[in-house]
């Protein structure tokens, strides 16, 4: 069992991601129960984009594991599946097991259904092609980001007010987060973009890059409020 557990980590650490999955699955045949192993596997398949399965896997893991069961939050938040995201979480509360990230992003959830109406448009064509009438027009994650890092490169006060329509829109996609926490750094809301960055910072998926801008900026946050030792927390983070 060991041995396969370690040639699975090892093919997942070379991107061979399938031939990580069978040798998972082949040390489960020995130790069903391992939660070592059964959460390495849920970590492969949301690599693989495979979410449907990693749900799977995470529900048998919460069958020996309950306490695990808010980590399923977060496999639904990035299936897009926000319905049963939120009952989970409603569960999660009943039972005053709700994880403090969790509760964070159940109550910008509510606040934003309340603030934003999200539409989809049924229109294929607009007169205006720019990219902030484009995702106007067709609220797509795609337009999305290219607007959101039009508007941080151009160092525009905009980027506060679609970042936050991109946390209703997209709630599973950490690039809305870091720049939702990027603006309120610049406002000098320090607080508030700690909150939001570590609330995202969960749904990064083997993006180095990403994660080290989610660092600097919390890293920023946390000097803004003069927390040092978390500061030097974020500092040393960058220096791996």
């Amino acid at each position: 069992m060991a041995v396969l557990f370690e040639l699975s980590k090892n093919y997942a650490k070379l991107g061979r991601r399938e031939e990580a999955v069978i040798f998972a699955k082949k040390a489960l045949q020995i130790a069903p129960k391992n939660i070592w192993i059964l959460e390495h596997q849920v970590s492969v398949l949301r690599k693989n984009d495979a979410i449907d399965e990693a749900i799977e896997v995470q529900r048998e893991i919460i069958q020996y594991y309950p306490n695990k069961k808010p980590q399923l939050v977060y496999l639904y938040l990035q299936k897009n599946d926000i319905a049963t995201a939120k009952k989970l979480m409603q569960e999660l509360e009943n039972t005053k097991s709700l994880t403090p990230r969790l509760r964070n992003i159940k109550k910008q959830l509510s606040q934003r259904e309340a603030a934003f109406e999200i539409k989809e448009s049924k229109k294929k064509t607009t007169p205006n092609t720019s990219i902030e009438n484009l995702f106007n027009t067709y609220k797509s994650f795609e337009y999305l980001e290219e607007l959101l890092l039009k508007l941080d490169t151009d160092n525009d006060p905009k980027l506060g007010t679609y970042s936050e329509q991109g946390l209703a829109l997209f709630p599973a996609q950490p690039l809305v987060y870091l720049m939702q926490g990027r603006a309120l750094n610049k406002s000098s809301n320090y607080a508030k973009a700690i909150e939001i960055l570590l609330g995202g910072i969960d749904f990064i998926i083997d993006n180095n890059a990403l994660e080290r801008s989610f660092y600097e900026e919390l890293l920023k946050s946390y000097q803004g409020i003069g927390n040092e030792d978390k500061a030097k927390i974020y500092k040393a983070k960058l220096k791996r």
